[in-house]
C-alpha cells in the first residue's frame, strides 16, 4: 500500500496507514509532510512564529473557494467572494493587515486559523497532529520519506525519517533533492543550473514498494538515505543520516563581523530593529535566492569566514546559540546560513527563527528583561551544501523576515490583537567571545562521505513536462514562484 496524493487529501491517510497496525509500505510524498512534527513547531509556528506567507497564501487562495463560500448563507456569499478578491488584489496589504483575528474570511471561516491563532500558547491543541517519539514507536511500516532542501516542509520530512529509523526496527528510505514544494522537474533555481536534479516521484514509490515486497530478498547493504548535495550539484548515497563521521563545529560571531572557529575576544555588534520597516529578503522555500541586496537593511547583521581554500561541507541540522541583549521586552531572532561566491552573490541554503518570549517554552511565554543577557537555542533548516574554494560562508542575522514570517511588535503584548500602533524599534546586542554566539555547523569530512552516484531515477521527457505544469500551477496558488 502506498499513501500518495497532494498536501491536505493525503494526511488522513498517511496517519492512518503508520499507526493502523497494518504491516504495508507507505510513501510519504513532499505535500503531506504535516504528521512530522506537527503545526506547533513546523508548519503554522516555527519556535512560535507564524508563517504568515505560506499560512495565508493557502488559506485565501485554495481553501476559500466556490466550494467554501458556497456553504455559507445565499446573502452572504458575494460579500466574501468581494474582501477575498480584494485581499488577493493586494497581497502587500493582505500580510500586512492587522490585527490577525480580524481577517475577513476568518470571521465567516474561523476553523482556518483563529482557533490556531487563540491557542497559540497551548501545545494540548495541536497534540492530534503531532509525531514524536511516542507515535514513531508505533509504526510497524517501510516508509520512504521524499521531500526537497527547498521545501516548505523539509523539516518534518527528515524529521520523521529519524525518529522512525531510531524507533522502530522498520525499513526507512530519504531522499531529498534541491527542489521546492511539489516541483521535482526543475533543473534551475533562482538561475542556478542544477545538473541531475530531476526526479520521477513515481519511480522512486514503485522500485521502494518492488524491493520491500514480501517475496523480495531484501538488500541488507542498500543505502538508507539519497541526497542531492548541493555545490556540488551531484547525488551521493548514504548510509545512515545523519551521517557518520559528521563534525559539529561551532563557528563563532565575532565582535568584527567575521565568522570563525577561533571566538576571538568578548565584544558586541549591535543592530536596531523596527517591525514597521522589517526584513524583506525572501526565505529559503523561495529556491537558492539572493538575498545579498537585502543585508544594507539596518535591520540585519552579516558575518563572513575567511575564503575558503579547501572544500567544506555542511550537511545536517546546523544549529544556533545567539547569545544577546535587547532593549525591549520581546523580540524574533532569525538566522540565515548563507554562502557567497566570488563574484559577490550571496545565496540563502538554511535559516531558522525563534522568540523570545518562548525562550523558558512554548507553554510559558514571558516578558524579556530590557538589557539582560539571553542564550536562545534553535536549530535552523536541515541542508546540504558543499562550499567552494573561493567562496565564503556567511551568518545573517536579524529581528524578522516579512511576509515570510509574522511580524513581533517588539513588546510583550498580544500578538493576535496588536497593529502597527503598538510597534516599537528594539536595540538588539549580539555578544561575541568565547561564551558568546554561535553557530554550530554540520561539517561532513571527505573521508565520511557516501558514494557519489548518477541520478538513479531521472524523470523521462514527457513526465517532466507533465509535473512540470502541474508544479507551476502548484507554487502559483502558494504564493511561490518557480522556474
Amino acid at each position: 500500500m502506498t499513501a500518495s496524493g497532494r498536501a491536505r487529501e493525503a494526511t488522513t491517510d498517511e496517519i492512518e496507514t503508520k499507526t493502523s497496525g497494518q504491516r504495508s509500505c507507505a510513501d510519504v510524498s513532499t505535500g503531506k509532510k504535516y504528521t512530522a512534527n506537527n503545526e506547533y513547531t513546523t508548519r503554522t509556528f516555527q519556535n512560535g512564529v507564524m508563517s504568515i506567507k505560506d499560512v495565508l497564501g493557502w488559506a485565501t487562495n485554495p481553501i476559500v473557494g466556490p466550494a467554501m463560500i458556497a456553504t455559507k448563507p445565499e446573502p452572504e456569499r458575494a460579500a466574501i467572494k468581494d474582501k477575498l478578491d480584494a485581499l488577493n488584489a493586494d497581497p502587500a496589504a493582505k500580510y500586512r493587515r492587522l490585527p490577525m483575528t480580524d481577517f475577513p474570511f476568518f470571521r465567516h471561516f474561523p476553523t482556518l486559523l483563529e482557533d490556531r491563532l487563540n491557542h497559540r500558547d497551548d501545545p494540548q491543541f495541536f497534540s492530534e497532529s503531532c509525531v514524536g517519539r511516542e507515535e514513531a514507536a508505533r509504526i510497524e511500516v517501510p516508509i520512504a520519506h521524499i521531500g526537497g532542501w527547498f521545501d516548505l516542509f523539509t523539516r518534518n520530512t527528515v524529521r520523521q525519517f529519524e525518529l522512525a529509523s531510531e524507533m522502530t526496527s522498520t525499513d526507512q528510505l530519504l531522499v531529498v533533492g534541491p527542489w521546492q514544494h511539489g516541483n521535482f522537474v526543475s533543473e534551475k533555481l533562482s538561475d542556478v543550473k542544477l545538473p541531475g536534479s530531476t526526479v520521477d516521484t513515481n519511480q522512486i514509490v514503485f522500485d521502494w514498494i518492488a524491493s520491500r515486497n514480501r517475496d523480495s530478498k531484501r538488500d541488507e547493504s542498500s543505502p538508507s538515505a539519497y541526497i542531492y548535495v548541493l555545490g556540488a550539484n551531484k547525488w551521493r548515497a548514504e548510509q545512515q543520516w545523519p551521517i557518520a563521521g559528521t563534525k559539529i563545529t561551532s563557528h563563532y560571531l565575532g565582535a568584527d563581523n567575521r565568522l570563525s572557529v577561533d571566538p576571538g575576544p568578548e565584544g558586541e555588534c549591535s543592530f536596531d530593529y523596527d517591525p514597521r520597516n522589517p526584513y524583506d529578503a525572501k526565505s529559503v522555500v523561495g529556491g537558492l535566492p539572493d538575498v545579498g541586496a537585502h543585508h544594507d537593511h539596518p535591520g540585519v547583521l552579516v558575518y563572513q569566514s575567511d575564503v575558503l581554500t579547501v572544500p567544506v561541507e555542511i550537511t545536517g541540522w546546523p544549529s544556533v546559540e545567539l547569545k544577546a541583549r535587547t532593549s525591549s521586552t520581546d523580540v524574533d531572532w532569525l538566522v540565515e546560513l548563507n554562502v557567497v561566491s566570488a563574484d559577490g552573490t550571496s545565496r540563502l541554503y538554511s535559516e531558522g527563527i525563534t522568540r523570545a518570549r518562548y525562550r523558558n517554552g512554548r507553554d510559558k511565554p514571558e516578558a524579556v528583561v530590557p538589557g539582560e543577557e539571553v542564550t536562545y537555542s534553535f536549530e535552523m533548516r536541515p541542508t546540504s551544501v558543499q562550499v567552494q574554494p573561493g567562496e565564503r560562508i556567511e551568518i545573517a542575522i536579524s529581528g524578522g523576515k516579512f511576509p515570510t514570517y509574522e511580524r513581533n511588535p517588539g513588546s510583550f503584548i498580544d500578538l493576535n490583537t496588536c497593529t502597527e500602533d503598538d510597534m516599537v524599534v528594539s536595540h538588539n546586542d549580539i555578544l561575541s567571545g568565547v561564551t558568546g554566539s554561535k553557530v554550530n555547523l554540520p561539517i561532513v569530512p571527505v573521508e565520511a562521505q557516501g558514494e557519489w552516484i548518477k541520478n538513479p531515477w531521472p524523470g523521462s521527457p514527457k513526465w517532466r513536462l507533465t509535473m512540470g505544469l502541474t508544479a507551476r500551477a502548484l507554487m502559483s496558488v502558494s504564493g511561490h514562484a518557480t522556474t
